[in-house]
């Protein structure tokens, strides 16, 4: 039974940059442009956890399952004013780049 990848590859399509090692300015920029626009009230320390995310192997796109995550998590009264730990605790969830 062949597959069809055409959602995936859909998923895909959008602003291409190819990230280097000097890269972290556009990377940064790129992931505060992410968290206002998804997370407009994250805390600082989100940002800067944010960061070091995006800075690992799967880029912005790891990081936005990360944030979608974090921020579901972060709605639950039991992350009530815990969201950089919600952010973290996303980031476990999701596994290392190996695992997906």
């Amino acid at each position: 039974m062949a597959s069809d990848h055409s959602g995936q590859l859909s998923s895909r399509i959008g602003i291409r940059h190819d990230i280097g090692g000097d890269d972290t300015e556009w990377l940064d920029g790129a992931t505060g442009m992410m968290l206002s626009s998804m997370w407009p009230n994250a805390p600082q320390e989100v940002h800067l956890l944010a960061q070091e995310s995006a800075r690992q192997p799967g880029h912005l796109r790891r990081l936005m399952k990360q944030l979608r995550i974090a921020i579901r998590l972060a709605e639950n009264p039991a992350w009530r004013n815990k969201q950089a730990a919600a952010f973290v605790q996303a980031r476990t969830m999701i596994g290392t780049p190996e695992e997906e």
